[in-house]
């Protein structure tokens, strides 16, 4: 028989025989699993900055697109700009004219030839009254020669180059741009 001596040494002999392909198993197994989550990890690395860059693209991309539409709407809201400003330039021009028009009682055209001041004159006068027109000795109405029934034009030096008063009936009317000038200033107070 033998003792518990060398009965223990063969069975720890057997245990280790038997355990030495647990063990390499255990180990490559061990090497296995390493390998398998060293490449989890390199995958998971590479997919990780695989989505960052295309984050950062597809950041970029929408910074790129809200600039564009930026200089869109700015380019679009400088055109109305200039639309608004023309618009009003010529709504001011047609308004001065329209004021101007008014206070010389007609058609800016007729200034040069002093018509405007015979047009207005009889604007005033009642049906058959007489007009007498008093104007500065350069004025251009005088240069008008051709008659017209109750109207008179005749020079005064005593008047101003830009005055003109009509004697209409028994009143005076002061038909000098001036006059009409004031009397706009007035009415807009």
């Amino acid at each position: 028989m033998r003792s518990s001596l060398e009965r223990a040494a063969i069975v720890g002999s057997e245990a280790a025989a038997a355990a030495t392909p647990v063990f390499g198993t255990v180990a490559r197994v061990d090497r296995d699993a390493a390998a398998q989550l060293d490449g989890y990890r390199r995958g998971r690395a590479e997919g990780h900055r695989d989505g960052l860059n295309e984050g950062r693209a597809l950041a970029q991309q929408a910074v790129i697109d809200a600039v564009s539409q930026l200089r869109t709407a700015a380019a679009a809201l400088e055109q109305r700009q200039q639309d608004s400003v023309g618009q009003v330039a010529e709504l001011a021009t047609r308004l001065a004219l329209e004021l101007a028009e008014a206070i010389v009682g007609g058609d800016l055209a007729l200034l040069e030839t002093g018509e405007d001041v015979i047009v207005r004159a009889l604007g005033l006068r009642r049906q058959g009254e007489e007009v007498r027109i008093r104007v500065h000795p350069d004025h251009p109405a005088l240069q008008d020669q051709s008659p017209r029934p109750g109207v008179e034009i005749m020079a005064d030096v005593e008047l101003g180059p830009n005055q003109v008063i009509a004697d209409i009936g028994e009143g005076i009317a002061d038909l000098s741009i001036d006059a009409a000038i004031a009397r706009v200033r007035e009415a807009l107070r």
